[in-house]
């Protein structure tokens, strides 16, 4: 696929921003999960703390699992982000000064 610099520029800045994203989310969901260690709370009817522990359990196994897929996505990510370089730096060695090359393809 053969992008203008200006095409490849701008997919390469939506790459970096949504990697950006994603790495906050990963960093919010690795924040929640400690607070989920709680197993049972003294005081508590033993079925309520119970339900309480497995819900938290629950919780934990799904944040984990979320953590995994944002940590692929993210890896799928950094290698779109390369193949976008690449085809930045594509784009650039076929553009000169005396051929210059327009955002849809073709020379002005």
């Amino acid at each position: 696929m053969s992008l203008s610099p200006a095409a490849a520029e701008l997919r390469l800045g939506a790459i970096d921003r949504a990697l950006i994203a994603l790495r906050r989310l990963r960093v919010e969901v690795e924040q929640v999960r400690p607070g989920l260690v709680l197993e049972r709370l003294d005081g508590w009817h033993d079925d309520a703390a119970d339900l309480y522990a497995d819900r938290a359990r629950e919780l934990r196994f799904a944040l984990a699992g979320a953590e995994r897929s944002l940590l692929d996505a993210e890896d799928r990510l950094v290698v779109e982000r390369e193949r976008a370089r690449e085809a930045d730096a594509a784009a650039r060695s076929i553009t000169t000064p005396d051929r210059p090359v327009s955002g849809a393809g073709g020379v002005w």
